[in-house]
């Protein structure tokens, strides 16, 4: 069980559609419920011709988050990844590293399962919506082949991952 919070904020600040870093998974320190938090950012000029796009996004990244709440606490899954890495994502954060972040181990299990249902719900070939992902991260062409190696490794061992 769990607790969703999910916002959409609109500003022309933004060109289309961002997910903010406000996004994650938790544990209510008082309770001890998990939660998912969910934000997104609309640029309000791509409406209303971007519901779909949006409903696509939601869909992935409520999928990549309770990927992220079976790899610990009460919704813990044998075999996930849980390894503790919040000094990995400090520091990848201060410093901006993106391929390191889709890199850790909790991350690549999220957005595999994320990118796969995204690719169920637009009805296109798991490739396609891992290349769009990642070019969206913008990132060298040689960080790009690493993250699409070490994803393609993580998917042989996740049951329902398709070939990309």
């Amino acid at each position: 069980m769990f607790d969703l919070d999910a916002n959409i904020y609109f500003t022309e600040k933004v060109d289309f559609l961002q997910v903010i870093d406000s996004t994650g998974t938790g544990d209510d320190e008082d309770t001890g419920d998990s939660f998912i938090i969910i934000d997104l950012v609309v640029n309000p000029k791509q409406l209303p011709g971007f519901w779909n796009e949006i409903y696509m996004v939601l869909s992935d990244v409520m999928r990549h988050e309770i990927e992220h709440l079976t790899q610990e606490g009460e919704n813990y899954r044998h075999g996930k990844p849980n390894e503790n890495d919040i000094l990995q994502r400090a520091r990848i954060g201060e410093l901006g590293i993106k391929h390191e972040y889709l890199l850790l181990p909790k991350e690549i299990d999220a957005n595999l399962q994320g990118l796969r249902y995204e690719a169920k719900k637009r009805k296109e070939s798991m490739s396609d919506v891992v290349n769009r992902y990642l070019d969206r991260m913008e990132l060298e062409p040689s960080k790009k082949s690493e993250v699409l190696d070490k994803w393609r490794q993580r998917a042989k061992k996740i049951s329902g991952i398709p070939n990309f």
